[in-house]
């Protein structure tokens, strides 16, 4: 048996590789809402982050822990495809 040295890269993988979505899925098991309100849903190289809480200032909470998390991970969110979609249920339609 031939064991081989460690090396490190800083080099990311093919987008649409087998690995590469392995490796996102393994890595993103710890990212985790701050509410439990809240849900993050992950899909290959994606997130997205439902927000159910009434308070505006829970979601910024919750971006702030994302951001966090990715600088910790060492991963970059492309906020030139960040979106926000706000859906509400007016007063009228609950009475």
């Amino acid at each position: 048996m031939v064991q081989s040295q460690l090396q490190s890269f800083n080099l990311g993988f093919v987008q649409g590789s087998g690995l590469s979505l392995t490796l996102f899925l393994v890595l993103a098991s710890n990212l985790n809402t701050l509410s439990s309100n809240n849900e993050l849903i992950k899909f290959a190289d994606d997130s997205t982050l439902w927000y159910q809480e009434t308070r505006m200032l829970m979601l910024q909470w919750e971006f702030n822990h994302i951001q966090d998390w990715t600088k910790h991970n060492s991963m970059i969110i492309n906020l030139g495809k960040t979106k926000e979609i706000i859906f509400t249920i007016l007063e009228s339609y609950l009475t």
